[in-house]
This record gives C-alpha cells, structure tokens and sequence, in this order.
C-alpha cells in the first residue's frame, strides 16, 4: 500500500509528511534539523549533505512507522524567491537522496497551493490542508508540518488525476 510523502525545507530542518494513496487517509510526520556548519569553510556544502541526511532519516522512520504502507513519491518543495543561492543546492540533494524505487517531483509554493485550489498566500494554502486533511478543523501543526502536508495531498491529487486520465 502507498504512501505519498511531502516534503518541506529549509537551511534549518526538514519537514516530511506521508499520507495514503488511497482512503482512508492516514498521516505521518517527521522533520529533522539541518546541521549548520556556521563559520566552516566548507560550511554551505556540509549543511547540503546534513539536510540530504535527515531526508533519508525522514524517509526511513516514516517507512518503519507506516507499517505496511510504504512511501512509493516524494514531492518535493521547490525554492522560489529568497535565499536561492543556499536554498537550490539542497533541494538538489534532497531529490537526489530519494531512493530510485521512488517517484520524485518537484513543486514550488504557488504550484501545490493552486492544485489544491487555495489562493497564493501561505494561510490560504495552509486553510486548504485544513478543509482537506481534517474537515476544515485547525489542527496545531507548524507551517512547515502544513507545508509538507499540502505537498503531498497536492501531488496525490496529482496522481489520482494521471490514474483517472
């Protein structure tokens, strides 16, 4: 059975979350922080690989957790905006790090929120995950939590539409 996981970052931790391919909907989190490496002269690289690192260790608690659900696509937040220069060379290796028995996509904010038929603004991409994920109740999460659920339910809804076609 699959899982299709979510995944949000930044140069300080990542944000997964995995929710069912098919209903009922089930859901599970992890996040990790990203070692800085502030002042190392390498410090920018080693940052990317300790971002691709808690992926991998996000990607493998989910599956040991989900029991027989297994992650099967990974969408991926894609930078837009600010903060390219440190933000593009982790999303490289994020999407890199995914298993090869994975699909993997890229999706920028503006993309998942209008998949999900929510207007530009962060509140409401994350109202949308509300009324989707969790019948319009507010649940406590964090934005990144949100985020990374809005990911996946977007390229979910993505691949019900493909299997549909």
């Amino acid at each position: 059975m699959s899982l299709v996981m979510g995944v949000d970052s930044s140069t300080r931790a990542i944000h997964c979350a995995a929710i069912t391919f098919d209903p009922p909907m089930q859901i599970w989190l992890a996040h990790r922080p990203v070692e800085q490496h502030d002042g190392h002269q390498n410090g920018a690289a080693l940052r990317t690989r300790a971002a691709a690192d808690a992926l991998h260790d996000c990607i493998v608690e989910v599956n040991r957790n989900a029991g027989v659900y297994e992650i099967t696509n990974v969408a991926i937040e894609r930078p837009a905006g600010m903060g390219l220069d440190k933000l593009l060379p982790i999303y490289g290796a994020l999407c890199a790090i995914v298993p090869r028995r994975m699909s993997v996509t890229g999706m920028t904010a503006s993309e998942w929120r209008k998949t999900l038929g929510a207007g530009p603004t962060k509140t409401s991409g994350h109202e949308a995950v509300a009324d989707i994920a969790f019948s319009g109740i507010v649940i406590e999460y964090d934005e990144h939590e949100l985020d990374s659920i809005g990911l996946a339910l977007a390229y979910r809804q993505m691949l019900h539409q493909a299997v549909a076609a």
